[in-house]
C-alpha cells in the first residue's frame, strides 16, 4: 500500500493490492477517518505498475520531444520540468510515482499564480485547491458557456 495522490490537505489517495487497501480502509474507519472507496481499474500511481512503466519509457523514446515553451509541472516532482530533467525517464516514473498534486499547487501560488482554471466535467480539482488556498480565484470550463464566462470575468479582472 501506497500514497497515489497527496491532493489537499486532508486527502490522501492510497493504492496497491486490495488485501492491503481493505486493512488499510478498516484501520481509517476505526481512527474514524472518512474512508471513501473509489472506483478504478487499477492500483495506479504505485510499484505494481513499474513493469508498465518500462514499457511506456520504450514507448516514449520513440517520441520526439521538443522543448517546452510554457511552463509545465512534473506530479512526480511537484514542481516544473527543467532543462536539465529526462522528461522521459518522469513520465515513466509518473505511472508508478504519487501525485503530488498538493505541491504543485502550493508551487504555483509561491510562484505568484493565485488564479486557476479547472476544465472538464467536475469541479473535484477546484475544491482541492480551495482546501489548498481559500483565497484562490477558480474557475469552471465545461462547456461553451462557461468558457465564455470565464474569459470574460478574466477579462474584467486585467481592467
Amino acid at each position: 500500500m501506497e500514497g497515489a495522490n497527496y491532493n489537499c490537505p486532508g486527502q490522501v489517495v492510497i493504492s496497491g493490492e486490495h488485501k492491503a487497501i481493505k486493512a488499510s480502509m478498516k484501520i481509517g474507519k476505526e481512527l474514524k477517518g472518512m474512508v471513501v472507496p473509489l472506483k478504478v481499474s487499477g492500483p495506479f500511481h504505485s510499484s505494481i505498475y513499474e513493469k508498465a512503466s518500462y514499457k511506456f519509457y520504450e514507448e516514449l523514446k520513440k517520441a520526439n520531444i521538443n522543448k517546452f515553451e510554457k511552463t509545465v509541472y512534473s506530479n512526480v516532482k511537484g514542481s516544473p520540468y527543467e532543462e536539465s530533467d529526462d522528461v522521459r525517464e518522469l513520465l515513466r516514473q509518473q505511472i508508478m510515482s504519487s501525485v503530488l498534486f498538493e505541491k504543485s499547487i502550493r508551487d504555483l501560488i509561491n510562484r505568484g499564480v493565485n488564479t486557476f482554471i479547472e476544465v472538464g466535467p467536475s469541479k473535484t480539482l477546484s475544491g482541492f485547491v480551495k482546501k489548498i488556498d481559500k483565497d484562490a480565484k477558480i474557475y469552471n470550463v465545461e462547456d461553451l458557456k462557461s468558457l465564455r464566462e470565464t474569459v470574460e470575468s478574466l477579462k474584467l479582472e486585467e481592467n
